[in-house]
């Protein structure tokens, strides 16, 4: 496949048209040259593999947070399925994390209505709105260096490591993240 050339001058044939296209004009001098693709492989202690993007996000969110010296505190963007893109490369080029712990229930909580006990905890009348209480999981993350991708405006890689640090941030604002749609 090759890149989308523009011709070397305008073309004045035929009929004067306009076009409205839903693309944005980017520009800037990017932060850094390189951003470095990770391949993500997510599963269930037991080895079964993790179904669902919402929990997917969940465990990648976990492991952040309880990893986040050993990854050197780097910030990732995490697409929901195998892929991950940081701006500097991690300290490894592969590794397992067999003990990420996920309370697997929502976390929600029925609102304060007042209703609740005087030490805090819900009332009768909120035990119809809770979930019951789901054991915490145990996954593996196993993160493995997919490639190195420079940061050239014409690469489909870059575009791409673009496109996953727009939804992760999407995401993160609770937008509903509908196939390229937000």
């Amino acid at each position: 496949m090759l890149p989308i050339r523009r011709p070397p001058e305008p073309v004045t044939r035929g009929r004067r048209i306009t076009l409205l296209t839903n693309h944005f004009k980017v520009s800037g001098k990017p932060t850094h040259e390189f951003f470095y693709h990770y391949h993500v492989d997510l599963k269930y202690k037991d080895g079964h593999p993790v179904k669902g993007e919402g929990m997917r996000r969940k465990v990648m969110r976990q492991l952040h947070e309880t990893y986040a010296s050993f990854l050197a505190d780097k910030q990732f963007a995490y697409d929901g399925e195998t892929g991950l893109c940081t701006a500097g490369p991690l300290p490894f080029t592969t590794n397992v994390f067999d003990d990420v712990v996920v309370d697997a229930s929502s976390g929600r909580i029925a609102a304060t209505s007042g209703s609740h006990g005087g030490d805090g905890s819900p009332g009768p009348s909120d035990s119809k709105r809770m979930k019951p209480a789901v054991d915490s999981k145990i996954f593996k993350v196993d993160i493995t260096l997919a490639a190195k991708v420079r940061m050239n405006i014409s690469s489909q890689d870059a575009l791409r490591v673009l496109d996953i640090i727009l939804r992760q941030h999407s995401a993160k604002q609770n937008c509903l993240l509908v196939r390229q749609s937000f």
